[in-house]
C-alpha cells in the first residue's frame, strides 16, 4: 500500500504543470523590394529532434506552433523559397518576443556562378620594354647597395 502512494505521489510530482503551446510568426521579406514571399517554406529547428514548420501566406507571413517547453530556447529558423537563396538565423523564443522578420535575396541578385570573383581573363604575357627592364634593375642594384 506505502508503495503505490509513493508510486502515484511521484507520477503526480513528474506529470506537474506544463507550458502551453504558442505561436511564432515569421515575416519573410525580398531584401531587393521589401515585397512579402507568398510560399515561402519556414522551418524551426529547436536541439536535435524538435522542427516546427509552415509556409508563409499571401502577406509572407508563416505562423509555427511551438510546444510551450521551448520557451526560452535558442531556434534556429530556416527560410527556403523558390527564386530566392536559402537563409538562417538564430532567434531567441522569448515570452515577449515572438515574431521574427527574414529577408531572402534573389537568386539573381547574387554573384555570377562560380563565386564571388570572375573567372580570371589569360593573356599572353608581353616582353618588358628596355625601360622596364632598366627600371628594374636599377631599383635592384639601389637596394643591394643600402
Amino acid at each position: 500500500m506505502i508503495f503505490l502512494v509513493w508510486l502515484f505521489t511521484g507520477l503526480l510530482v513528474s506529470c506537474g504543470p506544463t507550458e502551453e503551446p504558442f505561436t511564432y510568426e515569421i515575416q519573410v521579406r525580398d531584401t531587393a523590394t521589401g515585397e512579402a514571399i507568398a510560399n515561402a517554406v519556414t522551418r524551426a529547428e529547436i536541439g536535435v529532434r524538435d522542427v516546427y514548420q509552415a509556409t508563409t501566406d499571401a502577406n509572407g507571413i508563416a505562423q509555427l506552433n511551438i510546444e510551450g517547453e521551448h520557451l526560452g530556447d535558442w531556434a534556429k529558423i530556416i527560410v527556403e523559397a523558390d527564386d530566392y537563396k536559402r537563409h538562417s538565423v538564430l532567434v531567441h523564443m522569448l515570452a515577449e518576443s515572438r515574431a521574427a522578420t527574414v529577408g531572402l535575396e534573389p537568386l539573381s541578385g547574387g554573384p555570377p556562378a562560380g563565386g564571388p570573383f570572375p573567372p580570371p581573363t589569360l593573356t599572353s604575357p608581353q616582353p618588358a620594354t628596355d625601360s622596364e627592364t632598366i627600371t628594374a634593375t636599377g631599383a635592384q642594384t639601389e637596394a643591394a647597395g643600402d
